[in-house]
């Protein structure tokens, strides 16, 4: 068996490595474009909200999305120094919002937007449960 020459190895290499990395480099890239079209920040009610989880549609409709959510509180609970507030909305199923830090000016029947990642959103037996949520608005 001949022994091909060190001469002929070394650009074999170097045009593998590059096309390896070019191939890489293009992969990346079209993930990068792929993941990052369907983001958007939504615009949606509480009562929208608890709606879509309760049909089943919650994770299909806003999965990738940041939500901002809009609504009037019915309660708001401390528990462990976190608080959840519970949005008014009609019907048996319930929007809740755990905040990431406390806000103690906030007071039952006042409407206020929170901003979330929707993909960090549980379903509780009687309600959503959105995580990591920051009041953007009070009024």
């Amino acid at each position: 068996m001949k022994k091909t020459p060190i001469a002929v190895r070394i650009p074999l290499v170097i045009v593998l490595l590059g096309v390896v990395a070019s191939v890489g480099a293009l992969a990346f890239s079209y993930g990068e474009n792929r993941a990052l079209e369907s983001l958007a920040i939504r615009q949606v009610s509480a009562k929208s909200v608890a709606s879509a989880m309760r049909n089943d549609v919650f994770y299909s409709s806003y999965r990738e999305n940041t939500l901002l959510v809009t609504g009037s509180i019915a309660t708001i609970t401390d528990q462990h120094s976190r608080q959840t507030i519970e949005f008014a909305t009609s019907g048996h199923f319930k929007s809740l919002c755990h905040l990431t830090s406390r806000a103690p000016d906030l007071r039952v029947g006042e409407r206020i937007t929170i901003v979330t990642e929707a993909y960090a959103a549980l379903r509780r037996p009687s309600a959503v449960l959105l995580n990591n949520c920051l009041v953007l608005t009070a009024r």
